[in-house]
Order: structure tokens, then C-alpha cells, then sequence
């Protein structure tokens, strides 16, 4: 009987050590050497994700702003999506097509999604194709996710492995603040 109490205890010790255990919040170290609590990532993709479904947004569009490339210094057109609430811009989309072909057959290009909040950056989402790559990897598909607190760098994902480098921070920083201005220009 004693023991049959004892195993009891056991489980029931061992069902409140497991549940304390996975209810823990994950901590990782960012970019810069801070501990960031895996919720405030978690709190930043679910704005992003009601910020893309948002039908109330105000949109602007830009059709030709010129900026430097990912890959050189070379100005090629982009074209950006201004989406605000209030007088504050909570999304810019920017686009840069490539070469396209008949039957739709495009050689690549990029879409650069800037989420904000407070006015201050806090998610971007970078995708790039370049079909006219052959080789060991093929055509480069890469999509990067960049969280920020605060104007920040907290975390960065990426899943292109391929080539390097995947995620060129400065480039993205500076067209963000060109296109920003000029997003900010256009809705006043």
C-alpha cells in the first residue's frame, strides 16, 4: 500500500515538473549580445501577420524610386506600397522586377516588406529569386526575416545557405531610410 502511495506522488511530481518545464518562456541572446524573451519575437509576428491581413490600411503608391541593387551599386527602379493608419506608416512594400520573359518565365527580382511600429522598424521580410544562376545550387531562392525591438537588431532567419552573404543588413538599412523619408514626404 505504502508503495503504491509512493509511485502516486512520483507521477504526480513528475506530470508538474514536466508542465513547469514546458510552460518556461525561451531566452536567446540577439544580435548585439541582449537576452530577448522568445514572446516578444512571438508578439512581433503576430502584429506583422494582423498588419498584412489589416483592410483598413490607407495605400500609396510609388511607381519608380530609384536605389542601389542587393548586389552592386548600380540604381535600378523600385516600386513601393505605402500602407498607413493615422498618419503613421505601418508597412512599405518595395518591389524590384527582374527580366521577364514570355510565358511568364521571369529571371528573378525582389520584394522587401518593412513593418513598423511606433514609427520605429520592427519586422522586415526580404524575399529574392535569381533564376539565371546555374551550378551546384541552382536558381537562389532566399527569403530573410529581421526582427527588431526598438530600433534594434533582436534575431535574423534565413533560409538561403547557398550563397553568401544571405542577409545584407546595411543595404536593407539604407534603402529603408531613403524610402522611408519619402514615404513620410508623400502622405503629408
Amino acid at each position: 500500500m505504502r508503495n503504491n502511495k509512493m509511485r502516486t506522488y512520483l507521477f504526480i511530481f513528475a506530470i508538474l515538473l514536466s508542465g513547469f518545464a514546458f510552460s518556461q518562456k525561451e531566452n536567446f541572446i540577439s544580435e548585439q549580445g541582449k537576452v530577448i524573451d522568445s514572446l516578444e519575437v512571438k508578439n512581433i509576428e503576430n502584429l506583422v501577420d494582423s498588419l498584412r491581413i489589416d483592410t483598413t490600411l490607407i495605400k500609396i503608391s510609388i511607381d519608380s524610386i530609384s536605389l542601389p541593387t542587393k548586389f552592386s551599386n548600380e540604381q535600378n527602379l523600385f516600386e513601393a506600397d505605402i500602407y498607413y493608419k493615422s498618419n503613421e506608416i505601418v508597412r512599405i512594400t518595395l518591389s524590384q522586377s527582374g527580366i521577364n520573359f514570355a510565358f511568364q518565365y521571369s529571371v528573378g527580382g525582389s520584394i522587401v516588406d518593412y513593418f513598423l511600429k511606433n514609427n520605429k522598424l520592427i519586422f522586415v521580410d526580404e524575399k529574392y529569386t535569381d533564376n539565371s544562376r546555374t551550378g551546384s545550387c541552382g536558381a537562389i531562392e532566399m527569403n530573410n526575416k529581421i526582427y527588431y525591438n526598438e530600433g534594434e537588431l533582436i534575431q535574423t532567419r534565413t533560409n538561403g545557405g547557398c550563397y553568401e552573404p544571405r542577409i545584407k543588413l546595411e543595404w536593407l538599412d539604407s534603402i529603408f531610410e531613403k524610402v522611408y523619408q519619402i514615404s513620410i514626404d508623400k502622405i503629408n
